[in-house]
């Protein structure tokens, strides 16, 4: 087993059963820097009344997510190519935009943010995106290692994951629970997967993130 498909199944053992614990039959998902769809198509089969939206910065990776959902006969999920920044995540929060569902592996710290208060705010706004969202965290430890972002560390400030999180969620009309689930593989450290739910559930919309699919921006 290769370490893309360790990682990759450790997620699995992670998310699925969590998932299937929340009896989310029909709705609006969303699956942030989803590569080749695995993970929209395992919950596209699952719950077939959900519509699966695959958001993939590759474009020959999110056609090959359409390809593979048009073989299993799957019409309810579909990979987009699309390049989110953190103006995006806000533009979809100024809209208005609260999916049932959203999911971002490996994504949060592609995000251009150079400061700890450009990270908290797109944190912030992206955890509000959805009334359920599974998160995958970098670690400021792995920050200090990874030369690509630069920034990474004095985005944690000293802060473990979850305290970055708890202070995130607990501001002003950003009521949510936090859980930890466990950790994946990932290089030399590993991540940590949360689930982040609101306490009150919102009423679903997604006009904006289809508007960014149809035009390519907001």
């Amino acid at each position: 087993m290769d370490y893309n498909e360790m990682r990759g199944n450790a997620r699995f053992e992670l998310l699925m059963p969590n998932l299937e614990s929340l009896n989310i039959d029909t709705g609006v998902a969303v699956d942030w820097g989803s590569y080749r769809g695995a993970f929209s198509i395992a919950i596209a089969k699952r719950f077939p009344g959900m519509e699966v939206f695959g958001i993939e910065r590759q474009p020959a990776q999110a056609k090959l997510h359409t390809q593979r959902a048009t073989e299993l006969g799957l019409k309810n999920t579909s990979g987009h190519s699309l390049r989110v920044t953190p103006k995006t995540i806000e533009g979809l929060y100024r809209g208005e935009d609260v999916y049932d569902l959203q999911i971002a592996l490996s994504i949060v710290h592609h995000f251009p943010m150079e400061t700890r208060k450009k990270f908290e705010a797109t944190l912030g706004y992206f955890l509000k995106l959805a009334n359920v969202t599974y998160i995958e965290m970098p670690s400021a430890e792995e920050g200090r290692t990874r030369l690509e972002h630069p920034h990474w560390h004095e985005w944690f400030d000293g802060r473990t994951e979850a305290e970055v999180l708890e202070d995130v969620t607990n501001g002003e009309g950003n009521q949510q629970e936090i859980t930890l689930l466990g950790e994946t593989p990932c290089y030399t450290h590993p991540r940590k997967l949360f689930r982040v739910v609101h306490y009150e559930r919102l009423e679903s919309r997604s006009q904006m993130l289809r508007k960014l699919i149809k035009e390519g921006s907001l």
